[in-house]
């Protein structure tokens, strides 16, 4: 399914928070292995990776740290969804600029402008003259 440096991503959930991590495939895990303990020493502290699987699996790399997700849980990653947190912090961004542009009278009411209050839980603007 996936290959030595693709690219993948899944969603991982930990002290009720959920996480949404995206890495590339570092090595290839047989059925009934489990992954090199020597290049992936990080997996085997505390508790360790846990028993082999009976399916191909994948370690991937976040940075510098490997992950041994589930393979049912991963996907690969499409380029148009290349960077989630820095789409994130544009997607805010241009939303707060357009909200504030609008708020000085430079935009009419639309959809958007009222998704943008919604989302940044901005008061009502005062009401504009024609």
């Amino acid at each position: 399914m996936f290959k030595v440096g693709d690219t993948v991503e899944w969603s991982s959930q930990s002290g009720g928070y959920t996480e949404d991590k995206r890495g590339v495939v570092a090595a290839v895990v047989p059925v009934g292995g489990r992954p090199d303990r020597d290049k992936f020493w990080r997996l085997y502290r505390g508790t360790g990776p846990g028993y082999s699987r009976d399916h191909v699996s994948y370690v991937v790399l976040v940075g510098k740290r490997p992950y041994w997700p589930r393979v049912c849980h991963l996907r690969a990653a499409h380029s148009a969804e290349a960077q989630p947190a820095q789409a994130t912090n544009s997607r805010y961004a241009t939303a707060l600029e357009v909200y504030t542009e609008w708020l000085n009278g430079g935009l009419k009411e639309n959809i958007f402008d009222r998704w943008c209050r919604q989302r940044l839980n901005a008061p009502e603007p005062p009401a504009h003259s024609a």
